[in-house]
Formats: structure tokens, sequence, C-alpha cells
């Protein structure tokens, strides 16, 4: 799947030291800056964290990025999409967890109406709630983020150089 990278975030980007070779496991995932009619922008509030994620989530074996991203937009937020213009693609490097995730990102808009969110339980179990924003409300409410969840770094990072891909591509 030819796409840009956008990004390789990793344990460095945070002040660390990386003095040891990590053997990754691969984690595949998909992801879209989801416009709505009034072209706001979805985002995931998980409360017990504290932090927005864009909707998306981990691509199942076999699955496309565009299946996956459908399936898994529907599930958090009930719309059936069109997906748009590729974002690009962010590799996260996760240490702790020995994962190298990729994830492909793409503007997508809702079509029609929302049949209703079927979070899963760890998005029941973290608060998650779907709202709604402009584009540069989303990206000034998660810069102000600080999880305290390790992964939560690599979230806010991640979620940052989507939404504001998504806006340079808006104004081009």
């Amino acid at each position: 799947m030819a796409m840009e990278l956008l990004a390789e975030i990793s344990e460095a980007d945070f002040g660390a030291r990386q003095d040891r070779l990590v053997e990754y496991s691969i984690r595949k995932a998909a992801r879209a800056v989801l416009f709505d009619q009034d072209h706001r922008v979805a985002l995931l509030a998980l409360q017990k964290p504290g932090l927005h994620k864009v909707p998306g989530g981990i691509l199942r074996p076999g699955e496309t990025a565009e299946h996956g991203l459908k399936r898994e937009v529907m599930e958090s937020t009930g719309f059936a999409i069109k997906i748009g213009e590729p974002l690009g693609a962010v590799i996260e490097y996760r240490d702790a967890y020995r994962k190298m995730q990729i994830s492909y990102c793409y503007i997508a808009h809702t079509m029609g109406k929302s049949k209703g969110s079927h979070f899963t339980k760890e998005d029941v179990d973290q608060g998650a709630k779907l709202v709604w924003m402009p584009l540069d409300e989303a990206i000034h409410t998660i810069s102000r983020e600080k999880p305290p969840i390790p992964e939560g770094k690599y979230i806010v990072r991640r979620e940052l150089i989507l939404l504001k891909r998504a806006k340079e591509m808006k104004y081009r």
C-alpha cells in the first residue's frame, strides 16, 4: 500500500535514549479525519485517560485499509463514510509494547445519518464519547492534552500530525 510517510514516532521524540535494538511485532491501523455536513471533525473523547482520538482502529488480518476504516468508523460513529484523499501514513515504534504500529490515514466525509455508535468494551471502560468540533478547535484541544497513560504521548503526537495535515490539504 503506497502512501506518503508523514512521520515516524519513537521514544527518542520524547527525550528517551534508544541504545538497544528492539524486535517489533507489526500492527496495522486505519484512521480518518472525518468531516460531517457542517464541516466539523469527529473525535472520540476518552474520559479516563483524558485524550481525544480521530476515528479508526486496528485492521483485521487480510483487511484493506479502506475496508477496515469503513468498519471502524461505523463502529465508533455509526456513520457510513466516503473516503477521500489519503493524508499519509504514520509509524509508531512503541518500545514498551514491542509494537510497530503503521496507521494509514485518510480524509473522509459522513454519508447519511448515524446508526449510533457501537463502542468496544475498551472504549466503554475509558468513558468514550463521540464529539464534533471545528478542525482548528480539534487541533487546539489535542495540543493541550497530557494523558497519563504511556501510549498517550504517541496518540497525541499522531493525531496532531493528522489534523494539521488535513488543515494543510484543506487550504491548498
